[in-house]
């Protein structure tokens, strides 16, 4: 397969991905956050670590953050399960990778980091279409517009 058709594939899958997710409505900041950081997150924590901490997110029910993490979780599982041959009801999955190859670990590492840098740079091309989104606790009676919010003039900084 050429390098640039498995980078489509890997695009596609990505936009399939942050479909799902805005699906259910606006993206909320804390998924922008953690995909700009998925990246980072992978290659500092590792495949096992970043598996784990996206199922330990993704609770039951139907809060859209919990599903966001769902979502992404099950990317990442399916593009692992892919690139090292497994079935989808695999057992067991953290015993099997321990006892792959190291070839085949950094095979599916590099697949990982290639689906979790298109879920960046799609994501951030999401983040400046869409409205900003409120914090929890944000006022409802003071929403900031970030287009036109002026930097502070003391720290440079927007309000």
């Amino acid at each position: 397969m050429s390098g640039a058709r498995y980078d489509l594939k890997v695009a596609a899958s990505a936009e399939r991905v942050l479909e799902q997710i805005r699906a259910r409505g606006p993206i909320q900041n804390e998924v922008f956050t953690r995909l700009a950081n998925l990246p980072v997150m992978l290659r500092v924590s590792g495949v096992p670590a970043t598996l784990a901490f996206y199922g330990a997110k993704a609770t039951k029910g139907d809060d859209p953050l919990a599903m966001a993490y769902r979502d992404v979780g099950n990317a990442l599982w399916l593009e692992l399960r892919n690139e090292l041959r497994w079935p989808a009801d695999v057992a067991q999955p953290y015993d099997r990778l321990s006892r792959c190859t190291g070839v085949d670990l950094a095979r599916a590492f590099r697949r990982l980091e290639a689906l979790a840098g298109w879920l960046n740079r799609l994501a951030a091309a999401l983040e400046r279409e869409q409205p900003q989104t409120r914090r929890a606790g944000d006022s409802a009676a003071n929403p900031v517009d970030v287009d036109s919010a002026a930097p502070d003039q003391h720290t440079g900084t927007s309000p």
